[in-house]
């Protein structure tokens, strides 16, 4: 984090703005996240992602399958962003729908739903502690279906 001139940690507020293409049709929508910055090279930490949504899932994301997201490399903590910063970032943040127990149960992603990480299963990868990188392909399928 850049220190201020007392020496406290500056918060620097950032608007990033996210594109998806449904239809031919691009929807842009602006994200009110806060990044931090690597004080020696004077970068902002932000990551940016590439998420398919499919299975059913599609339906609590507007219909979207594809979404290009910008979150922050480091959670409010200071922490590196991992998957469940990702999990309550979408559910909080991009899900319209109010359906959110959809997608997650008691704050974790609900069972039933397959996520791959760079083509690879997310248990290879550490689950919701893996921590997420600039260009990662994160895939969520629902494997629940009605009978």
């Amino acid at each position: 984090m850049a220190q201020s001139e007392t020496g406290d940690e500056a918060q620097i507020p950032l608007t990033v703005e996210f594109s998806y293409v449904h239809s031919a049709v691009t929807r842009s929508f602006p994200v009110g996240i806060s990044a931090g910055i690597d004080p020696s090279f004077g970068r902002l930490l932000v990551h940016v992602l590439t998420m398919s949504i499919s299975g059913g899932l599609e339906m609590l994301f507007s219909d979207q399958r594809q979404l290009s997201l910008a979150i922050p490399a480091l959670d409010k903590d200071g922490k590196p962003s991992t998957m469940t910063f990702l999990i309550d970032h979408l559910s909080q943040k991009v899900m319209e729908d109010s359906r959110k127990e959809l997608f997650i149960l008691d704050q974790h992603l609900r069972p039933g739903i397959l996520v791959l990480i760079n083509d690879a299963d997310w248990e290879l990868e550490g689950e919701e502690a893996y921590q997420l990188q600039s260009g990662d392909n994160i895939l969520f399928v629902s494997t629940l279906h009605g009978g």
